[in-house]
């Protein structure tokens, strides 16, 4: 079997290839490798496994759809988490080791029943929607070094109620906590300067945001649904905000630190925001309305 076929599709590529795999793992503990990758694990009754020591790659899919396995252990020696890896497992809990420098796209997206996650700073590349769609996971604490949060990477995780963001942080993607119903507040570091589209549209059980000084742009439907969020002051920095920034949020309070701002740097304000919204802007939109 080629290693290098196309793998973008993970039910494609295990229904082609299924006997070639049953083959070649007759004599193993479930899981193929090739040297320090491991290159599928095809045990579908396995609740729990350990990659063994030395192996410094998951390849992509690689544990794809075990829904019964519970536990895995990841060795001392991972360096990288392949795309959809583990997408769709039954893990309970997840502890990465600090050697850990990539984790890709899909990686433990749809792991219904993760609850405890755990990631070591020291991770440089991060792909989109990696921990999306994981529906029993309460709490996330993200490491320090991390600078960007990408797109997709906690949305629909329905449960979420408590994220402690990284103290470096800067930025945060697209749609990244978007439906996450549970999510009780937003304390955002003093260094983030830019939050993506609906990033945290639909948090129905947000109250409180915290927007730090440095904050620039709020991109558009950003806090859209965010209907339990009653007030929010807006930093003297910001530069731009989205059309539906804070649209259908019916009971939002918005305080503009910024006296004498042009129009043209708040274009999209008045489409930003629900029309029952109360503004406290000493005259500033008076500016925005002309």
């Amino acid at each position: 079997m080629n290693r290098y076929l196309d793998t973008s599709s993970p039910d494609k590529f295990f229904s082609e290839h299924a006997k070639e795999l049953d083959d070649l793992m007759q004599n193993s503990d479930g899981a193929l490798y090739d040297g320090t990758d491991l290159l599928v694990f095809n045990d579908d009754d396995a609740k729990e496994y350990t990659v063994r020591e030395g192996t410094k790659r998951i390849l992509d899919g690689a544990f794809f759809g075990k829904k019964k396995l519970e536990k895995i252990t990841l060795p001392n020696t991972l360096e990288v988490i392949g795309c959809w890896a583990f997408k769709r497992c039954g893990i309970h809990e997840i502890n990465m080791p600090a050697s850990i420098k990539a984790i890709k796209d899909e990686a433990f997206m749809n792991c219904k029943l993760l609850k405890k996650l755990e990631i070591p700073e020291g991770v440089l590349v991060w792909g989109t929607t990696v921990f999306a769609g994981c529906d029993e996971l309460e709490t996330v604490s993200l490491p320090n070094d991390m600078y960007h949060i990408p797109d997709w990477t906690f949305y629909c995780n329905y449960k979420l109620k408590k994220v402690k963001f990284p103290s470096n942080l800067l930025s945060i993607g697209n749609y990244a906590f978007g439906a996450c119903f549970a999510l009780e507040g937003i304390d955002l570091p003093k260094r983030v300067s830019s939050i993506g589209i609906a990033a945290f549209a639909s948090c129905h059980n947000v109250m409180k945001i915290v927007f730090p000084s440095s904050l620039k742009r709020i991109d558009g439907r950003c806090f859209q649904f965010c209907e339990s969020l009653s007030e929010i002051v807006i930093p003297k920095r910001i530069s731009f905000i989205g059309v539906q920034a804070f649209d259908e949020c019916p009971d939002l309070k918005v305080y503009i630190k910024k006296f004498g701002l042009k129009l043209k740097a708040y274009k999209h304000l008045t489409t930003a925001l629900t029309s029952s919204t109360q503004y406290y802007s000493n005259g500033i939109i008076n500016n925005i309305n002309r």
